[in-house]
């Protein structure tokens, strides 16, 4: 679930960033796990995993969900 939460962010941030800070690496249809990462997630919780706390993400990875914003708002370029 972690997984889902950092790549959530990531993709959203790539998304946000890439087609103008570094657009002949910006592959987001190739690239985007999220999708894939959400049937995973809703395979193994069922379909009402978002309400669920099992699937909150952890202080952890609110720590790194954090960074990977601080990141693409202070150095875009350092999401790749």
């Amino acid at each position: 679930v972690a997984l889902l939460h950092a790549y959530e962010a990531l993709e959203e941030e790539l998304d946000n960033h890439g087609p103008l800070s570094f657009p002949s690496l910006h592959h987001p249809h190739e690239l985007a796990r999220k999708e894939s990462l959400e049937d995973d997630v809703e395979f193994f919780f069922g379909d009402n995993w978002k309400g669920l706390d099992e699937c909150r993400p952890t202080p952890a990875t609110v720590d790194y969900v954090n960074r990977i914003r601080f990141i693409a708002q202070t150095e875009p370029l350092l999401l790749l």
